[in-house]
């Protein structure tokens, strides 16, 4: 078995990072990530839609965490461009999208979805079982806004570019 010692000697010289990884294209190697940087006690988050610049950018944790520290993702968003939690309805990342997105049911309830285009036209429509999620493919979407609503009448913006 591997000692705590064994895996820090490994990492030597390896930059600290913490991400999460999202709509990772295995074959072009690009994908978005949500990485932590900086101090690991109280780390700056970002997303990064460039996974290949972002991986060799650098940017990193300057030190690891205490044992025992943990990093709890709640949904709250502060920017289009992060998940976004309208009533504890349903959750949509990545927002702005360009070939897929998650849509997340966050309730005890199945729901009906659909994708409005701005003309008002349904583009897309589904159903989720309570606290399922389901990967929309807007590959096919033409670029600009678009919104997600539930029957129970939570909505929320997606951008596609």
């Amino acid at each position: 078995t591997l000692t705590e010692e064994d895996i820090l000697s490994f990492l030597e010289g390896y930059p600290l990072t913490s991400g999460i990884i999202l709509n990772f294209d295995y074959e072009g190697y690009s994908g978005d990530v949500y990485f932590a940087a900086g101090d690991a006690s109280a780390p700056t988050w970002s997303l990064n839609t460039d996974f290949y610049n972002w991986y060799y950018s650098g940017e990193s944790l300057t030190n690891a965490p205490q044992e025992g520290t943990g990093y709890r993702f709640n949904g709250t968003s502060t920017s289009i461009a992060e998940s976004e939690v309208v009533n504890n309805a349903f959750q949509l990342f990545p927002n702005p999208a360009s070939s897929t997105c998650l849509v997340s049911n966050l309730t005890e309830a199945e729901q009906q979805y659909a994708c409005l285009s701005v003309a008002g036209k349904i583009v897309d429509q589904w159903t989720l079982a309570p606290q399922a999620t389901q990967r929309l493919d807007v590959s096919g979407f033409a670029p600009g806004l678009y919104v997600i609503q539930t029957d129970q009448g939570a909505s929320q913006k997606l951008m596609i570019h």
